[in-house]
């Protein structure tokens, strides 16, 4: 009797270890299954749908405005050059366009990193201020806080130039933006203080968020061309990156 009893606790006791087991396994499972199938489908949507941003790079290079020719220019003279550029600036992306109808002419140059790609100072540290200047180009007129002419778009501030090299004039606006807003500058490409005061404080955050450089030249003061339709359809393209803030009205081609 003494043995019988003690025998049946000790069967009850593994049944029941073993419907725990089970029961562990099966959460383990789930649990497993669940992971793999959130990770294939992360992977799957940023496969497939590339941020918002990207897509501007290419819907500029699609641009045709009517009665404009537009040529892409390399961004420099040689292969090697451009090779030299890019390496340096490690972009994701860019296009350097010539618009040009009659008198009217301006390039649009637009360089896209990634969120987290490059630090900002990496995009910050080739403005037309450091480089044009370097390059023989020396500036006649300068104003910071730029936001566009009337008519025409109201963007982010930005920064205005003039420059001659030899007998030749360029008008010149920048515009350097991170995570959908412009980096605030002082003269030459620095910072402020207050913007990056802002940025290592509260708004760490959007230091790893995706960049734009955005640059407008013409040998026409910018404002005889800033309501011209093909520069607004440039505009109209440029949304996505936080250039344009408000007053877009698309002229009709």
């Amino acid at each position: 009797m003494y043995i019988t009893g003690t025998n049946r606790p000790k069967a009850g006791w593994r049944s029941h270890r073993w419907w725990r087991y089970v029961g562990l396994a099966v959460a383990l499972g789930t649990l497993v299954l669940g992971f793999v199938v959130t990770i294939r489908f992360r992977l799957r949507y940023e496969t497939q749908t590339p941020p918002v941003a990207a897509l501007v790079v290419p819907a500029l290079r699609a641009y045709q405005p009517r009665g404009w020719s537009t040529t892409e220019l390399p961004l420099s003279e040689t292969e090697l050059g451009s090779e030299m550029v890019s390496r340096t600036l490690r972009y994701d992306d860019f296009t350097y366009l010539h618009f040009r109808n009659g008198p009217a002419e301006f390039t649009i140059y637009v360089a896209y990193w990634s969120a987290g790609k490059v630090d900002l100072r990496t995009v910050n540290a080739h403005t037309p201020d450091t480089c044009w200047g370097t390059n023989g180009w020396t500036a006649t007129e300068a104003r910071d806080n730029f936001r566009g002419f009337t008519p025409g778009t109201r963007t982010a501030a930005g920064q205005l130039r003039s420059f001659v090299n030899g007998g030749t004039m360029q008008h010149v606006a920048f515009w350097h933006l991170l995570d959908g807003r412009a980096v605030e500058m002082w003269r030459y490409g620095f910072p402020k203080l207050t913007f990056m005061w802002r940025l290592f404080g509260k708004e760490h955050r959007s230091l790893g968020g995706e960049q734009f450089f955005v640059r407008i030249a013409s040998s026409r003061p910018l404002s005889e061309i800033w309501s011209e339709p093909a520069l607004q359809g440039v505009f109209e393209r440029l949304q996505p990156s936080g250039l344009v803030v408000s007053g877009f009205n698309p002229a009709p081609e």
